[in-house]
């Protein structure tokens, strides 16, 4: 779990350096990830899909950030599915190298780095006290 969280930490602030184009979206809706449907700690997950354009060759993803991670609260999921409405046109990064990989957000989510705070620090607890 820690090598995935670093590794999404360093290649989300690698985004950072990709060339934009625009997108246009064709899909925006969101879903709960809640096994039970009564709770009230439900956690919601955007489903987007855009298409861009690179060198006269079309594609489509579906990423905001490029770790997107599925828990969000009703309100921030509803307020990203108004935002990239279906017919709306965005900015989205692309890797030059790799066109197909893109995203709407470069950077890290704020949840990514919710998460990765704690295990970041109990990865440097762990090895400080291995070193003893």
């Amino acid at each position: 779990m820690s090598i995935w969280i670093v590794w999404a930490l360093s290649y989300g602030y690698y985004t950072q350096t990709w060339p934009k184009t625009k997108a246009l979206i064709y899909e925006s809706s969101m879903t709960s990830n809640s096994v039970d449907p009564e709770s009230t700690n439900n956690y919601y997950q955007v489903q987007l899909r855009y298409q861009y354009q690179v060198k006269n060759v079309r594609y489509s993803n579906k990423h905001i950030y490029l770790t997107d991670i599925p828990l969000l609260t009703e309100e921030q999921a509803s307020d990203l599915v108004k935002y990239y409405s279906v017919g709306t046109v965005h900015d989205v990064y692309f890797n030059e190298n790799s066109p197909d990989n893109s995203v709407l957000k470069t950077g890290v989510s704020s949840v990514l780095i919710l998460f990765a705070a704690p295990t970041l620090l109990f990865l440097g607890i762990g090895l400080s006290a291995k070193r003893r």
